[in-house]
């Protein structure tokens, strides 16, 4: 399916462009502008399951009706969130001005969206929901530090022997297993 294909299953007005951006990693992602809206197209990656965008719309309106801004999801003419493609699926928001970093320009910036990034999460904190999209957690230390040792006891080799006292102390920084748990932003960029 092409960007077209997908767009022309949504009730928007007639497109003046669709222009790439490429500075995410995972998802493919266009912007799209008409006479008088802009959006933000994406195939999204394999790796996430249509039902993602339920929790993403159970997110958002939290949040909105904790006061921050936030994009909504533009449903299809169909009022689906999403539009299914064998590939796996598009999505559509609406669009919010602004600047993107691709690197932290300066120490000032870090701290406003470490401001941003914390009323976020404490909106979050009181947000109870059962999620319905499940990926596996692949920050598992516990589950790396168990392969790991399998895999140096087996195959000793010179150029790893210099690493072992670091590694070794790899469960040190795993998080506590009694800290309180809450729904966060798993990839702030």
């Amino acid at each position: 399916m092409t960007p077209e294909q997908a767009l022309a299953q949504y009730p928007i007005e007639p497109i003046i462009t669709i222009s790439p951006l490429t500075d995410g990693i995972i998802h493919a992602t266009w912007k799209v502008t008409t006479q008088t809206d802009t959006y933000i197209l994406q195939q999204v990656s394999r790796i996430f399951n249509q039902t993602v965008m339920e929790d993403i719309d159970a997110v958002l309106l939290h949040l909105r009706d904790n006061g921050t801004r936030a994009f909504d999801i533009v449903r299809t003419k169909n009022h689906e969130l999403a539009v299914a493609d064998p590939t796996g699926f598009w999505r559509l928001y609406t669009y919010i001005p602004g600047i993107v970093y691709t690197e932290v320009p300066s120490a000032a910036v870090a701290y406003e969206a470490g401001k941003i990034l914390g009323a976020h999460h404490r909106i979050l904190a009181g947000f109870t929901y059962t999620f319905k999209h499940h990926r596996p957690i692949k920050h598992n230390i516990p589950l790396y530090f168990q392969k790991y040792q399998a895999i140096t006891l087996e195959n000793a080799h010179p150029d790893i022997e210099p690493l072992l006292p670091v590694i070794d102390q790899l469960p040190a920084y795993d998080l506590p297993h009694t800290i309180r748990q809450c729904v966060l932003h798993g990839d702030p960029k």
